[in-house]
């Protein structure tokens, strides 16, 4: 029944999720230098130029826009916190639906048609904007009971 501390520590909480985002972008942005993770997975003679181009177009894309996929775990631990469950579902559909529109049909716009070995460098982008693209549409669900519950603090479908 305390509402001011459901707003505090989410408040504590996206404190601690930028400083969270800020190191796990930065180690992520750090290991492309001398290709280190593509090391990791793959043995020195799968490292080529190819695979290090679109391993660094992908975790580019992603590491950029990593506040969004963070935005997913505290808003979602927000909403079940509150009771607000019913957002959390829509969220992981939001999520679901917006991955498989992005994967079918953005770089097949982008190419111009067909996806094919072929296609512009950009269709692979597009590809690569799944997660991110994902990760919004979730973060958008999840905002309702936030703004709407937490942060004007209007707690009456509880009672």
């Amino acid at each position: 029944g305390n509402f001011e501390r459901i707003r505090k520590g989410a408040r504590q909480a996206l404190v601690m999720f930028a400083i969270a985002t800020a190191i796990s972008t930065a180690l992520g942005f750090l290991s492309t230098i001398g290709n280190f993770y593509l090391h990791l997975f793959l043995s020195a003679d799968k490292v080529t130029e190819e695979t290090i181009r679109f391993g660094n177009s992908s975790l580019y894309v992603d590491f950029a826009l990593y506040p969004f996929l963070g935005g997913i775990f505290l808003f979602r631990n927000c909403a079940q916190g509150i009771g607000q469950s019913p957002f959390v579902l829509g969220a992981g559909a939001a999520e679901l639906l917006a991955r498989i529109a992005v994967c079918s049909l953005l770089p097949a716009a982008v190419a111009g048609g067909a996806v094919s070995t072929q296609a512009p460098a950009l269709a692979f982008y597009a590809l690569c904007a799944a997660d991110p693209l994902a990760w919004i549409a979730a973060d958008a669900v999840l905002c309702v009971p936030l703004i709407r519950n937490i942060l004007r603090m209007n707690y009456e479908y509880q009672r």
